[in-house]
């Protein structure tokens, strides 16, 4: 069950989430295409459609600075290509899982207008069962057990300007903290702006669980080359347990962060205008 602390997060009547994700990374390897395949067969008639795209690096976080070496040049010989990553995707197309060598995930990405966010907690109810599912379907298949390393939620947000700014100088007005002050009247005002940070995730003096990641770009959209600011909030940290509870809850935290802060780093302009309910 959700923690309870999510009832008395910030919501918005027309949030501007274009994309969402819950993804655990586990370690390799345990799948190949073959078995992939097999899983796919179990819930082809809900999932009918199968996409392939790259497969994403495994992620890694370290805070101790001693242990940061200087990159490596690494060759590595392979007996059989890398496992791409699958789409295995609703009729719809709106929902989907994920699913790689080393991953296991599910996403909502709008893809029309009227496409409504089903919001965090039915994705997670989504995620949570066919994880289940998974899981069982390792067991029956003989294969190695899930070892989950890192889980993640990522947040995609189409900012339009919505009477608050016009054009991509005024970031500010969407992040106040970026502020157009400057210490002597040289610059004009910019082109465009783009920021990219990251917060380390923990629970008062605890050890770090993770970090959380913000980048907000200029974008145009395709159909009409409005300009709009995308910006992206990644929560990744380490599961609070080994089993599908501590799985959920790393995921809980990682949601709850990226909502907060969202909230903290955007404009109450722009609140206003996604018509903030608490």
């Amino acid at each position: 069950m959700i923690n309870n602390q999510s009832n008395f997060l910030p919501e918005y009547e027309k949030p501007p989430v274009v994309e969402v994700a819950v993804m655990v990374q586990f370690e390799a390897p345990v799948l190949g295409i073959p078995q992939i395949m097999r899983w796919w067969s179990r819930i082809q008639g809900e999932y009918p459609n199968l996409e392939q795209a790259p497969s994403i690096p495994p992620a890694t976080e370290i805070f101790d600075i001693s242990n940061i070496s200087r990159p490596k040049v690494q060759f590595q010989m392979l007996d059989s290509p890398p496992v791409p990553r699958l789409f295995i995707k609703k009729q719809s197309e709106t929902e989907l899982i994920q699913i790689q060598q080393d991953r296991f995930g599910y996403s909502w990405r709008k893809l029309l207008p009227n496409d409504d966010y089903p919001r965090y907690k039915a994705l997670r109810g989504s995620f949570s069962n066919q994880l289940s599912n998974f899981c069982k379907f390792l067991s029956d298949e003989n294969l190695e057990d899930m070892k989950p390393t890192f889980c993640e939620v990522t947040y995609v947000n189409h900012i339009l300007g919505s009477d608050v700014w016009h054009n991509h100088s005024e970031l500010y007005k969407v992040i106040p903290s970026v502020t157009p002050k400057l210490s002597e009247e040289f610059l004009p005002s910019p082109e465009d702006t783009q920021i990219t940070t990251r917060y380390i995730i923990s629970e008062g003096k605890s050890q770090p669980l993770g970090r959380l990641y913000v980048n907000v770009e200029p974008r145009f959209l395709i159909a009409d080359m409005t300009p709009i600011y995308l910006m992206r909030l990644t929560a990744r940290g380490t599961p609070q347990g080994q089993d599908q509870a501590g799985i959920l809850k790393m995921l809980d935290i990682g949601h709850e962060w990226i909502v907060r802060a969202f909230t903290t780093l955007t404009s109450r302009e722009m609140h206003q205008a996604w018509g903030r309910i608490r």
